[in-house]
């Protein structure tokens, strides 16, 4: 059998060098550890950025400030029990303010059905 110049003969290949590991086999304990990270700085942030409890209702204030009220002698009780009915009155009627007196209160509160 003759060959060709231009044709090589046919040589047997040596043996492959084996594939290497994927990066993630490799460096797994870098993958735990930025997660780890991540985690942490996210469970940081939403603490930090958590907001305050939520307000209580105008009426729940109201009964909270009566109940503080009655433990009270008379005329602390009774300021106290004024100042939290102004302030429920106001959180139900924008336009009666805490600032308001008696006198300028009662015209703004004449038409209002100010159900307690």
């Amino acid at each position: 059998m003759f060959l060709a110049l231009e044709e090589a003969p046919f040589v047997l290949q040596g043996p492959k060098p084996t594939i290497p590991p994927s990066a993630w086999e490799s460096n797994w304990a870098l993958g735990l550890i930025a997660l780890g990270l991540l985690t942490f700085a996210v469970v940081a942030i939403r603490r930090f950025l958590r907001q305050g409890p939520a307000a209580l209702a105008p009426l729940t204030q109201l009964e909270h400030g009566l109940r503080l009220a009655e433990a009270q002698p008379a005329p602390e009780a009774i300021a106290q029990a004024t100042r939290a009915f102004r302030v429920y009155l106001a959180a139900v009627e924008p336009r009666a303010a805490v600032s308001l007196s008696t006198e300028e209160l009662i015209p703004v509160l004449a038409g209002l059905p100010v159900f307690l």
